[in-house]
């Protein structure tokens, strides 16, 4: 299931998920991706643009296994990438599977 939400918005949502599957803060997050600046999130709040690379590099970045406790990869971050154009399908939860798993995640974690 893919939402009409914004492209910030999503991108917003998924680092909050990521912050907290993690226990750690969004500015960890932005050191992380974009190698120094802890600030991207404080300053996409206050209306800057963060630009077109910069939220593929989010995107590569919170849909990798490796980025998550144990490889699990939320759909929310399934979704980004699939809006940004850095994975090939969206992946939707499977009935069964722990909350917001993906398809991808479920493959990962039975490989």
């Amino acid at each position: 299931m893919t939402s009409e939400r914004p492209l910030l918005d999503l991108l917003n949502a998924c680092a909050d998920t990521w912050a907290q599957a993690n226990m750690t803060t969004l500015a960890q997050l932005s050191l992380r991706v974009t190698g120094g600046n802890n600030r991207f999130f404080r300053d996409l709040a206050a209306g800057s643009d963060p630009g077109v690379g910069r939220v593929e590099r989010f995107a590569r970045f919170l849909h990798d296994p490796a980025n998550w406790p144990e490889g699990l990869v939320p759909e929310v971050a399934c979704e980004l990438a699939h809006r940004v154009g850095v994975s090939g399908a969206a992946l939707s939860a499977a009935t069964g599977q722990a909350v917001d798993l993906s398809g991808l995640a479920r493959a990962e974690r039975a490989a």
